[in-house]
């Protein structure tokens, strides 16, 4: 048990400074840490969700593309994704860091989500 909480936070602490260093455009660093929590959680839909923005960020529209589909397949209840990937192919797309969706607030998404079954399964009892 203690081993899976410890295996949980080092995935929450590599998404989060994966998160800081692409906001400054520290790449390297950034993929670096994309990596270890992939190592951790290879089936998150944060992850391909940061790989997306790694390579939207580098300029490969292509590969950016294929993560956040990656990402929104695996999750499909993380809205940062979708978001990411209909502004990339928009007619009118043009990259400003404002409108990049880091997925910062998806455990916030899955509490709130979490709540309303278990309202509506308490209900139904």
């Amino acid at each position: 048990m203690l081993d899976m909480y410890l295996v949980e936070k080092e995935y929450k602490r590599n998404i989060k400074e994966a998160i800081s260093n692409l906001k400054k455009n520290n790449f390297e660093v950034a993929l670096d840490y994309i990596h270890k929590a992939m190592f951790r959680n290879d089936s998150s839909g944060e992850v391909h969700n940061l790989l997306g923005i790694y390579y939207e960020k580098k300029g490969d529209l292509n590969m950016a593309g294929k993560h956040y589909r990656a990402a929104w397949d695996l999750e499909p209840t993380f809205k940062a994704p979708m978001n990411n990937l209909q502004r990339i192919t928009s007619y009118n797309y043009t990259r400003t860091e404002k409108y990049i969706e880091y997925g910062e607030n998806f455990c916030r998404e899955l509490i709130n989500l979490d709540t309303r079954k278990l309202c509506i399964n308490l209900q139904l009892k």
